[in-house]
């Protein structure tokens, strides 16, 4: 008996050792190792976040990116997905090589999702920001959003205050950037510590919630988010 428990031990050692991620399979049932513990990776344009207890931000994949992710690996998911990792400033089409990057789609239009590298050169935070309602419609079809499920894509498309409590819980702490900036005018910074999410809101005052700009930032939980502001691309959506 102790020699079956041995071969087995073993046996489990191999399968942990020569796991390999795959982006194109991921599922709720997936199964990373994180920390030496198995994590279930939560691929939110297949499965819906919220049906999922006590995820945090490791959990999360967009299209396959996830918190941790070599910039070689992140490259190699792109190029599967078909999709392009360009430079963040807005009308710069240049391969993104170093720094932060813009996720686009085949058409060169970006769908809304930006990966920020840290000094190890792997992503550090996944931003996922909605197209504002006056977008061109290139933009709004290309957004990553629309493949998000369930309470993921309610959150985005018909965001209230009253939802967002309903889905996320009280926020660790609210932040009126517009104290640190007078240019931040309307904009909310919540900060979910337990989750290792940031969430960014624009208000918009002319209109009901649901059309205010979002921006769900997800960051490692040792992150010190007290130091994050607003994320962003210089000149906003193209095409608006």
């Amino acid at each position: 008996m102790r020699k079956l428990r041995l071969v087995c031990r073993i046996v489990a050692c191999a399968l942990v050792v020569g796991f390999s991620f795959e982006p194109g399979a991921l599922s709720k049932s997936t199964r990373l190792t994180h920390s030496a513990q198995a994590v279930p990776v939560i691929e939110i344009t297949k499965d819906d976040l919220f049906a999922t207890k006590n995820w945090t931000s490791e959990h999360v994949s967009v299209l396959g990116f996830h918190l941790a992710m070599s910039r070689k690996d992140a490259a190699a998911n792109a190029e599967n997905h078909r999709l392009k990792l360009l430079e963040t400033a807005v009308g710069n089409q240049s391969v993104c090589s170093k720094g932060d990057c813009d996720v686009h789609d085949a058409g060169d239009v970006w769908i809304g999702l930006t990966l920020r590298f840290g000094s190890e050169d792997s992503i550090r935070e996944i931003d996922v920001t909605t197209a504002p309602d006056d977008a061109a419609n290139a933009v709004r079809k290309a957004s990553v959003v629309r493949h998000f499920k369930g309470g993921t894509r309610a959150l985005f498309d018909d965001y209230s205050n009253a939802l967002r409590l309903r889905l996320l819980g009280a926020e660790s702490s609210r932040e009126d950037l517009s104290e640190r900036d007078p240019s931040y005018s309307g904009k909310l910074k919540y900060t979910y510590l337990r989750q290792g999410l940031v969430v960014f809101v624009s208000v918009n005052p002319h209109g009901p919630a649901r059309t205010s700009d979002l921006v769900f930032s997800f960051v490692a939980r040792e992150t010190p988010v007290t130091n994050l502001i607003e994320p962003g691309r210089e000149g906003g959506w193209p095409g608006k």
